[in-house]
């Protein structure tokens, strides 16, 4: 997922794009609970949950090192967003660009949960 880890201030069924950027802002801040927010968890079982939110703190402090390695982000592009038919499911490319102008290409699959776009793990 993502950044190799595999987010949005509002979480008010916002586009795909801007649950994207708002997840790798809390990446890039290394505030895992603001992270999981925009994560698909409906799914999972309570038992599951520990070892997913150990996981999830795994991935975000792995995501600010890259981050951080690389001065910070600067901006996160779309490059293509391919939304199902019945409009509860999306895949969209982007490229994360650093401040050191370094880019990285991701792919995300996204769900719609509760009527809010949230980033499948």
């Amino acid at each position: 997922m993502g950044m190799s880890l595999g987010l949005t201030a509002c979480l008010g069924g916002s586009a795909p794009i801007d649950v994207i950027r708002d997840f790798y802002m809390a990446v890039a801040a290394g505030n895992a609970d603001k992270a999981t927010q925009y994560l698909a968890l409906q799914q999972v079982s309570a038992d599951e949950m520990r070892l997913v939110k150990a996981k999830v703190e795994m991935m975000v402090a792995q995501g600010k090192s890259v981050v951080d390695a690389n001065n910070g982000l600067a901006k996160i592009d779309m490059l293509q967003e391919d939304m199902a038919a019945d409009g509860n499911s999306a895949k969209v490319k982007v490229q994360v660009t650093f401040k050191n102008d370094k880019t990285k290409n991701e792919s995300f699959t996204l769900l719609k949960e509760d009527g809010h776009w949230k980033i499948r793990l």
